[in-house]
């Protein structure tokens, strides 16, 4: 009889035994085969099959200490919102920070951006130096300068840039880039008025200085090309008109050069043809 109690005993405890290793296996298991999930996406972009040295020993260290990746993905969340935040030095871009209070809803077709969220975002800059932007894109400013500045809209971009005629008399043009075209707006400042000026007023022949040959063709060819130019307002004297779609292999006949440089005249209060060149796209 004590044969067969001992018996039992010791069957009860190896299977007891057997179930806690059991279990163990797989918990170890279970984070195992968690951290292998966690390392084939952070390395899924160069993943090779003969996998080297080096990345079998990170893995091993993985395994051992899987709550690094979420450590990681954590601190790398924090810097994209530190990244958001937009310095912006007030006192140093105060006037064109001052017209984008006051600019006319017509500049902005494309998209809405009301005179009173202007004002609340420059009252902001103004307070504090900076600009909060958690949204990529949309009205991210990328770029400010005293003279200019330029926003991501979505799928588009803004400018808004000045140009400083006399103490009382101020240039503003805009330009409002979508997937379709530019719609550019031009303006005298005076008095705190806006006098709308037409764009092609303040830059002669514009475009139309490229021609060299006359002819129908080209006259057509060129107007055919009015959408593959692009504007550059950047600068505070010059302004630039370049085509990414005229090339001097194919074009040269007709045209003499596929860049205008135009540079601010502040006693004629309009900009004049500096120079033009061929440029490879």
């Amino acid at each position: 009889m004590k044969k067969i109690i001992l018996i039992l005993f010791f069957s009860i405890l190896l299977c007891n035994c057997s179930r806690n290793n059991t279990q163990k296996e797989n918990i170890r298991d279970e984070k195992v085969r968690d951290t292998i999930l966690v390392y084939k996406d952070s390395t899924s972009a160069g993943s090779n099959k003969n996998t080297p040295s080096s990345e079998l020993q990170n893995f091993q260290i993985a395994i051992e200490k899987p709550n690094s990746f979420s450590d990681t993905t954590r601190i790398k969340k924090e810097n994209k919102k530190h990244a958001d935040t937009i310095s912006i030095d007030y006192l140093k871009h105060q006037k064109i920070l001052n017209f984008l209070k006051l600019l006319p809803k017509q500049t902005m077709t494309s998209w809405e951006w009301t005179q009173e969220d202007r004002i609340k975002t420059v009252d902001f800059i103004e307070k504090n130096n900076f600009l909060v932007d958690s949204t990529k894109m949309f009205n991210n400013i990328t770029y400010i300068k005293p003279n200019t500045l330029g926003i991501q809209v979505v799928d588009g971009f803004w400018t808004l840039s000045i140009y400083q005629l006399t103490s009382a008399k101020t240039l503003i043009i805009t330009n409002d880039i979508v997937g379709d075209g530019k719609d550019i707006n031009s303006f005298l400042f005076t008095e705190n008025s806006f006098e709308k000026i037409e764009f092609n007023q303040l830059f002669g022949k514009g475009i139309k200085n490229l021609i060299k040959n006359q002819s129908e063709q080209c006259v057509l060819e060129l107007e055919d090309n009015y959408f593959t130019f692009d504007y550059d307002f950047t600068d505070k004297n010059i302004v630039t008109f370049t085509s990414w779609g005229l090339e001097k292999d194919e074009h040269q006949n007709c045209f003499k050069g596929n860049v205008l440089e135009f540079e601010l005249n502040t006693s004629e209060e309009k900009f004049e043809l500096k120079s033009m060149f061929w440029k490879e796209n």
